[in-house]
């Protein structure tokens, strides 16, 4: 997906968010229309330069967004409006109903659609950029939860990418480990080993084994589905690490062997 298009975002205004007889958006006034932006998308924003309707002024700014800020709002609309909090029956259904495929444009804004060339540089960048906006979301008002989510479509897309691109058929049921795995022994950044290889190969393995874990803890113990209990703070903090660090390994490898 390059950007959201007109029909994605008139879909999410008029279905997902809704739009009042007088043209207003959900429960949007101008004041917390206008907080919205850095409250719930840690950006600073300012409708106030637009004439019109919040509804129009959010269709507007979220039209001349980049991708990168698209998804941020999009991620900060899921947190303003969850279904559980409409104001009927009615509303809290169709959010409900498109709440994935919300999802879908977030994960597909941030890291792009699977091709059969894939710039594995942009999709380095991507992740790298999605940790940093998890390292500030730890500290912020959106909390580890929110981190932690981020963080974890964002490296799972680079695996898949890279997985791809070395012959894994990736499904629902293909594990990042697996992933993993596949790159170890398929990619020739990896295949080629250094001094002590069997030693570091094997730190790799067990670090890759950590992200078994990683799964339910994004699915069990954070924002991505409504779980009662959530993980706190300082694990959070080693999840965001086991990340960079694995993330910050590959792109090393792959990039020395191809500047080699």
């Amino acid at each position: 997906m390059e950007k959201l298009n007109k029909p994605q975002i008139n879909r999410l205004v008029t279905r997902y968010i809704g739009v009042d007889s007088q043209g207003y958006l959900g429960d949007f006034s101008y004041r917390t229309h206008r907080d919205f932006y850095p409250d719930y998308c840690n950006l600073y924003i300012d409708p106030d330069e637009i004439q019109g309707t919040t509804r129009l002024r959010f269709i507007t700014i979220l039209e001349k967004a980049d991708r990168a800020t698209q998804a941020t709002i999009l991620r900060g609309v899921l947190k303003r409006f969850p279904p559980e909090n409409a104001k009927d029956f009615e509303v809290t259904t169709a959010r409900e109903g498109m709440i994935e495929e919300v999802k879908r444009w977030i994960q597909e804004l941030e890291l792009g659609t699977a091709s059969v060339k894939v710039d594995f540089q942009h999709s380095c960048e991507t992740v790298m950029r999605a940790l940093e906006d998890a390292k500030v979301l730890l500290s912020s008002s959106q909390g580890p939860v929110s981190a932690i989510d981020r963080a974890h479509t964002a490296f799972h897309g680079y695996l898949k990418d890279l997985s791809e691109a070395k012959g894994l058929s990736v499904n629902d049921k293909t594990t990042m480990v697996m992933m993993l795995k596949h790159i170890a022994e398929h990619h020739p950044a990896f295949t080629a080993k250094g001094h002590r290889g069997q030693d570091t190969d094997m730190i790799l393995g067990k670090m890759g084994a950590i992200l078994d874990a990683l799964n339910p803890i994004r699915n069990r113990g954070s924002v991505a589905h409504p779980n009662p209990i959530l993980i706190a703070a300082a694990e959070a903090q080693l999840v965001i690490n086991t990340i960079h660090t694995l993330m910050t390994y590959i792109h090393q490898k792959i990039s020395g062997f191809r500047s080699e």
